[in-house]
């Protein structure tokens, strides 16, 4: 059942992303011609603080699948409810500790932002108060999200996802229509996000036996898991900072319209990235288990290099395409006061291809309880990055901004972490830069080329034939993908997953 839910789990959550994007494109443009750059920028401001609190999560929500997962692989029942008794009281003090320090924030709102104006403060403190009820409300439910996962529930996970955004972005859609600006975005958001979280607690309590144990807790097992934890959650923090310091940055030294711009730039990055992790993101129960068996690291590293050709062929694909059409894409889907965004959204893609590739790296060395070198690294160059994005931003603003992301992540994810995952981790680096980068890398870096230089020769397209053109891009590549870039096993497992549906058609047509 594990291994379809993995599969299921990868196939809905495409379709999530598919869903999301196409909604979002459309959405974004909304949001930006009902709100404004001002207003835009302000939400997405308000946002980033925001988000910054869900590192108040510790790193539970990551520690309680890993280490459920590993009382499950030992046949563990009463491990497993104290574990699951302990995590949810953790979670509890974590939602108060989120209101003191929610407080905090709010009252030094005005003194931090002193390129807002005081209508602007005014909002951002209504939408930070009401983000705050959101974030304090959920993180007992992360305890129900990752027995889900540990449990390998992906198929309902994925659609409970799939349909809770789809609710959420037609929500958001009316309220902007109505006449509702940021306040009301943060009211459609926050309700269906509350009351969405009833849906996990009811399937859980009617298809999983889950036990939870509130007695003494065991005190060898919360030190295993403060340890463990403790790492993770300076990975939350660095994530924070890469994925929202630079809005923050831009908001308190340039201004709000900087920050939608980055902001839309930003959530291409986002969505991209999200094609790629999607894959690995399911792994982190299995890898668990194979490395909780003492598996050879050889099998690992094959695992990895299998699923990171996929993860960087979409990559590569997906920021060839957007260096080709991504001029033209955002004059019709934003504007062109919103251009700056495109050269932003290529900076901030570049290093993903590496990085976002190697994410079940990640999952490997979470699951060897070995990432302590990865957080503190990835924490000094998250601090060296906002030395560096300061000055830059305030030269270049978004650009600059983006430049320093850039700069930080080569050193770290790139230079520093292929080291230690290939030296101390024993995984085959080596083999993922030739057989991965240097192979798919060279064909697709031909390929967007040819591409780029024929749209450039061709006039500046319409809406339907720019989308004409990113149709053929793709369709021509379908057959490089099939006789250059995929090797006999990816060839194989094509057929095998291509013939249920054939066979379904031919016997549709002799009928």
């Amino acid at each position: 059942m594990s291994k379809s839910q993995r599969e299921k789990g990868i196939m809905l959550s495409y379709l999530t992303m598919a869903v999301n994007f196409v909604i979002g494109i459309f959405f974004t443009k909304l949001i930006t011609k009902m709100l404004g750059q001002s207003e835009m920028g302000l939400y997405n401001t308000t946002s980033s603080i925001i988000t910054f609190m869900t590192m108040l999560d510790l790193g539970f929500g990551n520690s309680m699948i890993r280490f459920n997962a590993r009382y499950r692989a030992q046949g563990d029942t009463e491990g497993e409810a104290k574990l699951n008794g302990m995590f949810l009281v953790m979670f509890s003090a974590v939602s108060v500790i989120a209101i003191i320090i929610g407080l905090v924030i709010y009252f030094n709102i005005e003194p931090f932002f002193t390129k807002f104006t005081p209508q602007e403060i005014e909002r951002a403190k209504i939408i930070f108060i009401i983000m705050l009820v959101n974030i304090c409300v959920s993180f007992p439910f992360t305890a129900v999200t990752a027995l889900l996962t540990s449990y390998e529930r992906f198929v309902f996970l994925r659609s409970y996802n799939l349909i809770k955004n789809v609710v959420n972005y037609g929500l958001q859609a009316v309220v902007l229509c109505v006449g509702f600006k940021s306040i009301g975005l943060a009211v459609a958001s926050v309700s269906v996000s509350v009351i969405s979280k009833i849906v996990p607690i009811v399937y859980m309590k009617r298809h999983m036996k889950v036990a939870f144990s509130f007695g003494k807790i065991d005190r060898r097992m919360f030190r295993d898991v403060i340890s463990y934890s403790s790492f993770i959650f300076i990975n939350l923090v660095v994530d924070q900072l890469y994925a929202n310091t630079d809005k923050v940055i831009l908001g308190k030294f340039v201004g709000t319209a900087s920050v939608a711009i980055y902001g839309v730039a930003a959530n291409l990055n986002k969505d991209a990235g999200e094609f790629a992790v999607a894959i690995s993101g399911v792994f982190l129960p299995n890898i668990t288990k194979l490395i909780t068996k003492q598996t050879p690291m050889r099998d690992i590293s094959a695992i990895f290099i299998r699923i990171s050709r996929m993860q960087f062929l979409l990559l590569s694909f997906i920021f060839g395409g957007f260096l080709i059409f991504g001029r033209r894409f955002i004059h019709f889907w934003v504007g062109d006061e919103y251009m700056d965004s495109y050269l932003i959204a290529l900076i901030l893609m570049l290093p993903g291809l590496i990085s976002l590739s190697q994410s079940l790296c990640v999952s490997v060395i979470q699951a060897m309880n070995k990432h302590r070198f990865r957080s503190v690294m990835y924490l000094l160059i998250a601090v060296i990055n906002i030395g560096i994005s300061i000055p830059l931003s305030i030269k270049w603003s978004g650009a600059g901004a983006a430049v320093g992301t850039l700069i930080g992540n080569f050193l770290g994810q790139i230079l520093l972490m292929n080291w230690y995952y290939h030296r101390k981790i024993g995984l085959d680096i080596p083999r993922y830069w030739r057989y991965v980068v240097l192979r798919i890398g060279v064909v697709v870096a031909a390929y967007t080329a040819l591409g780029y230089f024929v749209n450039h020769m061709l006039p500046a397209p319409s809406l339907l034939m720019l989308l004409a053109r990113i149709a053929v891009y793709s369709l021509l590549f379908l057959p490089v993908l099939w006789y250059v870039i995929f090797n006999d096993e990816e060839k194989t497992m094509v057929k095998e997953k291509l013939s249920p549906i054939i066979k379904k058609l031919s016997f549709t047509r002799s009928k």
